[in-house]
């Protein structure tokens, strides 16, 4: 199966601004301020096995999203922030249908 990437660096921020956009309608008014200084990042599973072109597990947005989690986990550093990043692991006991899913184990 051929997979597409999503984002691309030609258009990741239309699509970006069009998804923002599209999310209004669920705010209905009540917009949610952002707060730098009460803030935090919270970066989830961005590791080789999704993002290593060789894996079969490869997100072809990857390339054009990482920069941008980049410079983003670089300005909450810069600003004293919170980065907090997470990473899918799975052992045999514990992979349950992941391991038929992925073919193998994430570690």
């Amino acid at each position: 199966m051929m997979k597409n990437a999503y984002f691309t660096f030609d258009d990741i921020e239309a699509k970006s601004q069009q998804m923002l956009q599209d999310l209004e309608r669920f705010v209905s008014g009540r917009r949610i301020g952002f707060v730098p200084e009460r803030s935090a990042l919270l970066i989830l599973d961005m590791q080789r096995y999704f993002l290593d072109k060789a894996s079969h597990a490869f997100v072809p947005s990857a390339p054009a999203v990482v920069p941008r989690i980049k410079r983003l986990a670089a300005a909450f550093t810069r600003r004293n922030r919170p980065v907090i990043l997470t990473r899918h692991i799975n052992s045999e006991g514990n992979a349950g249908m992941l391991a038929e899913w992925w073919e193998d184990l994430i570690t």
